[in-house]
């Protein structure tokens, strides 16, 4: 199944690594490159703005999606989603609830599991840092 970009609504920064491959070799691996390259570039920079803003930064905002998606959550699902181990889920969301941003709670039908949920500042936090991101990314493509 192609995904394939209506060129008049591809985002600008697509616009640019598109257009800077046309004369190359190798184009598939320049273009590999140059994308991947884009992509750090692009993530640090909204983390510079999430920073600046003194909300939540990108790694915490990401989790902060996966359990803040209005669906029961596990740590499993947290690692699943984010494409960590379970272990670096569990780590993560130990240091997410030490922060007050989520809470665990058992899992009644599987006691070796936990469902992690928002707590009330953890969906505030998300919330402000929705905005700082869409507006990040207004400015940034």
């Amino acid at each position: 199944m192609s995904c394939r970009v209506e060129p008049r609504k591809r985002p600008k920064l697509l616009k640019y690594v598109s257009s800077n491959i046309s004369g190359m070799t190798d184009s598939r691996r320049e273009y590999f490159e140059a994308l991947v390259s884009h992509e750090v570039t692009l993530w640090d920079a909204v983390d510079r703005h999430l920073a600046e803003a003194g909300v939540v930064r990108t790694g915490r905002l990401a989790f902060l999606r996966v359990v803040g998606n209005g669906l029961t959550t596990r740590v499993q699902d947290v690692a699943d989603r984010l494409g960590i181990t379970v272990g670096a889920a569990s780590r993560f969301t130990d240091r997410m609830v030490a922060d007050g941003l989520v809470e665990r709670t058992p899992n009644p039908a599987d006691r070796r599991s936990s469902f992690v949920s928002l707590t009330h500042s953890g969906a505030t936090r998300l919330e402000e840092s929705e905005t700082v991101f869409t507006a990040a990314l207004d400015r940034l493509l």
